[in-house]
C-alpha cells in the first residue's frame, strides 16, 4: 500500500531463513502497471532485531534441568529463562553445587551419590589401605571401629579381666574427587600371657586426618600378689557421632583350690561383642585332657578379649580387629 510516497508490505521468508548470519534486504521498484525494468534502491537494508525475534522462537533454545527457554541467537543473550528476564542469577541451594566449565554449567548434588536403587556405594576396609574419592562424589560418610583390647591372664585361683571394646565413630565429610586418604585399620590387642606378659591395647583405626577411633585398653593380668585382673576401658573417637566401647568385666577370686571364670571382654558400640571369660577349673581335680582355660577372642569389629579363667594360669583372649567403611 502506497501512502504519501511511503509503502508498507508484510513479508514472509519462511521457516529456517534466519540462522543467525548477517542478512540484508534488496528492494527494486517500478511504476504500477508498468512494463519498465525495476530500479534497484541503494543501499540494501540490514535485517535488524525485530525480524530476528522469529529466530528466538523457532531455532534455538536454552535447556536447564528439562526446562527450555528461547534464545535470541548463537553468542547473544538469553531473552527469558523460565519466565525470568534481564539479570538472571543461578544460585546453589542446599546440597547443590554449580560448576562452570567453558560454556557448560554442571549442577550436582553435594550429598552422597545414590544409584537407581537408592543404596549408596561403599568400600569396606578390613586391612589398612588407601581410599581415593571417586569422580562425582563430593561428600562421603565414614564409619570406623578401633581394635579391641586383649584380655588379662589368670593366676592360680584369680581370673583375668576382659579387654575394653574399641571406640566407634561416624561422620560425614565434604571432599574433592581424586583426593587420596590413608585408611588405617587397627589390630586387636593380644591377650595377657601366663608368663606374665601384659595384655596389649587395641590399635586405633583412622581415615586420613578426618576421623580417629581409638582401640580398647588391654585388661590387667591377675596376680597372686594383687588379686584378680581388672577390666580394660573402652576406646572413643573424634567423630561427630562417637560411641565408646564397653569396659571389660573384672576378674574374680575363687575359693581354695577352685577357680572362677575370667571377666568378659567389652563390646564395641555397633560392633563386635567381647570374648567370654575362660572357665574356672578345680586346681586339684582338672578335667580329663585339660585344655587350660583361656579367655575367648573378641568379635570383629572391635570386641575386647575375654580374661583367662582362674584355677590355672591361662592366657587372656585377643581383641577383635577394627574396621573402616566408606559410603558415597
Amino acid at each position: 500500500m502506497l501512502t504519501s510516497g511511503l509503502f508498507t508490505i508484510a513479508l514472509d521468508f519462511g521457516v529456517g531463513v534466519f540462522s543467525g548470519a548477517n542478512l540484508w534486504l534488496e528492494i527494486s521498484v517500478r511504476p504500477a502497471a508498468s512494463n519498465m525494468a525495476f530500479t534497484t534502491l541503494s543501499p540494501r537494508q540490514p535485517i535488524l532485531a525485530v525480524p530476528y525475534s522469529v529466530y528466538a522462537q523457532s531455532a534455538k533454545t536454552v535447556s536447564l534441568g528439562g526446562i527450555t527457554s528461547p534464545q535470541i541467537a548463537a553468542g547473544q543473550l538469553v531473552r527469558t529463562l523460565n519466565g525470568l528476564t534481564d539479570d538472571v542469577v543461578l544460585g546453589a541451594g542446599n546440597n547443590i553445587t554449580l560448576t562452570k566449565t567453558g560454556n557448560t554449567l554442571q549442577i550436582s548434588a553435594a550429598g552422597a551419590s545414590f544409584g537407581t536403587s537408592g543404596i549408596p556405594k561403599m568400600q569396606v576396609f578390613t586391612t589398612s589401605g588407601v581410599f581415593t574419592v571417586p569422580d562425582g562424589a563430593n561428600r562421603i560418610m565414614v564409619k570406623a571401629w578401633g581394635g579391641g583390647g586383649g584380655g588379662g591372664a589368670s593366676s592360680g585361683n584369680y581370673s583375668g579381666g576382659g579387654g575394653g571394646g574399641g571406640g566407634f565413630g561416624e561422620d560425614i565429610f565434604t571432599v574433592t574427587p581424586g583426593t587420596p586418604y590413608t585408611v588405617t585399620v587397627g589390630a586387636g590387642g593380644l591377650g595377657g600371657q601366663a608368663s606374665g606378659t601384659a595384655a596389649q591395647n587395641g590399635e586405633p583405626s583412622s581415615f586420613g586426618a578426618l576421623l580417629f577411633a581409638s582401640g580398647g585398653i588391654g585388661a590387667r593380668n591377675a596376680s597372686q600378689g594383687t588379686g584378680p585382673g581388672s577390666g580394660g576401658t573402652g576406646g572413643s573417637s573424634s567423630a561427630t557421632l562417637s560411641a565408646s566401647g564397653a569396659q571389660g568385666s573384672g576378674g574374680a577370686q575363687g575359693t581354695s583350690g577352685v577357680g572362677v571364670a575370667g571377666g568378659a571382654g567389652g563390646a564395641a558400640s555397633q560392633g563386635g561383642g567381647g570374648g567370654g571369660g575362660g572357665l574356672g577349673y578345680n586346681v586339684t581335680n582338672p578335667p580329663a585332657n585339660y585344655p587350660g582355660n583361656p579367655g575367648g577372642i573378641g568379635a570383629i569389629p572391635g570386641g575386647g578379649g575375654g580374661g583367662g579363667g582362674g584355677g590355672w594360669t591361662s592366657r587372656g583372649g585377643a581383641g577383635g580387629r577394627g574396621l573402616v567403611v566408606v559410603y558415597w
